[in-house]
């Protein structure tokens, strides 16, 4: 009885703040050995994501990640929360090809993780 009890309040609660399994999760990861690139990168990210998606999704960050330097790299995440994966796929596609020469030539690396299990 208290489990079901919880699971009811727990669902109510992530429907009402659009978490899974009402809604669902992509979290970007920008790491770069430079701290000034990092976070150029991900705020230009942030925007190339926030003129590609619609009212239907909602971007978070982006912020430093709970672990700012690991290795000498600096890291910044973006998360993005949707109903519906077509509400992105052009948005994360855009991220990728706009930096992909970066990604090949420089110290960045870029990554895009669907429904993430963690967040660190």
């Amino acid at each position: 009885m208290i489990m079901k009890r919880f699971f009811n309040k727990e669902m109510q609660v992530r429907r009402q703040f659009q978490y899974p399994p009402y809604y669902y999760l992509a979290l970007i990861n920008i790491s770069h050995d430079n701290h000034v690139e990092a976070v150029k990168v991900a705020n230009e990210a942030a925007n190339i994501i926030a003129t590609h998606t619609t009212g239907n999704c909602q971007l978070m960050g982006p912020t430093p990640s709970p672990m700012l330097r690991i290795k000498d790299r600096y890291r910044y995440q973006c998360m993005l929360k949707y109903k519906r994966r077509e509400d992105v796929d052009q948005a994360l596609e855009s991220v990728l090809n706009h930096f992909q020469k970066q990604i090949n030539k420089s110290q960045l690396q870029l990554t895009i993780d669907l429904e993430p299990y963690h967040f660190m």
